[in-house]
């Protein structure tokens, strides 16, 4: 079992190649024995983005404020905004 305060989850720059303003702090994931699940918390600038990528396994998004475009990967990206929920 894992119990973690998400203020206490250290921030750091997100590692991806086209990422611009964007942060992240792992709240669970395979570090923690969770090989098919991870629960991340990213932060965005304005201006800021992750380029598109894929993943091959399940991928929840989840808004809690402000808005960005997002896509599945099957059409045009759409907006999104607070409280939006985007599952692959």
């Amino acid at each position: 079992m894992v119990i973690r305060n998400i203020d206490q989850v250290p921030m750091k720059p997100v590692q991806m190649a086209g990422a611009n303003g964007a942060t992240m702090a792992v709240m669970v994931g395979r570090e923690d024995g969770v090989p098919n699940f991870a629960l991340r918390q990213f932060q965005v600038e304005g201006g800021g983005n992750t380029p598109r990528h894929s993943h091959d396994y399940e991928h929840e998004v989840f808004i809690v404020s402000g808005g960005a475009p997002s896509s599945s990967g099957r059409g045009t990206p759409r907006p999104r905004g607070r409280r939006d929920l985007r599952t692959r």
